[in-house]
């Protein structure tokens, strides 16, 4: 979803989602609308399908209520992993709403004797799932192969992707997966301290 106060970028988001379209298709079937359509720009195929947009209306009346869910779960891993000194927690500044929608934790490596994988590794092991988000774009084949980027093209991303992984949070968590997740971070970061 795009959402802008502008009509001119809405209507270049519109033309855009649409294969670059000058007409979108709904219009060109209505009473008052044209067959004929040309396509103005190089577009995408963004728009969403019409079960995906009913699901997402639905979705946008629980959005706050989710939003608060995962607030509340990202303040109680912030305030567990407060004192956890081989892990740093994400920003949260109190001039910001944030949505919560990731958890990402930077190991940092100078004090555990394991890398960022064979954390993620072990935490899995625990039962825990989670993920890193996201691989820089420097360090993906496509952009190595087309512009020949590699990771001291860019040192600092590189060096902070290697430390990066998101811990799960979403609405609906119970209890006891917050509490897994806050155990098995806390004892691993215990049992590979250096």
């Amino acid at each position: 979803m795009a959402v802008t106060e502008s009509p001119e970028l809405a209507d270049r988001m519109r033309v855009m989602s649409l294969h670059g379209l000058t007409h979108d298709a709904w219009n060109r079937y209505s009473k008052g609308g044209s067959w004929d359509y040309k396509i103005g720009a190089p577009g995408f195929k963004y728009n969403l399908t019409d079960i995906a947009a009913a699901i997402g209306v639905h979705q946008l009346d629980r959005s706050e209520e989710m939003r608060r869910e995962r607030e509340l779960i990202a303040k109680f891993y912030r305030d567990q992993f407060s004192q956890v000194r081989a892990i740093e927690l994400p920003p949260d500044p109190n001039d910001r709403i944030h949505s919560w929608h990731l958890f990402p934790i930077r190991l940092d490596l100078d004090r555990l004797t394991i890398d960022r994988d064979e954390f993620i590794e072990a935490l899995k092991a625990e039962g825990v799932g989670c993920s890193v988000h996201w691989r820089p774009l420097h360090l993906h084949p496509y952009y190595q192969e087309t512009f020949g980027w590699s990771e001291s093209d860019l040192p600092v991303a590189s060096a902070v992707w290697k430390r990066l992984i998101s811990l799960p949070i979403f609405p609906g968590m119970f209890e006891e997966e917050i509490d897994q997740v806050i155990h098995t971070v806390k004892e691993l970061c215990k049992r590979y301290a250096r």
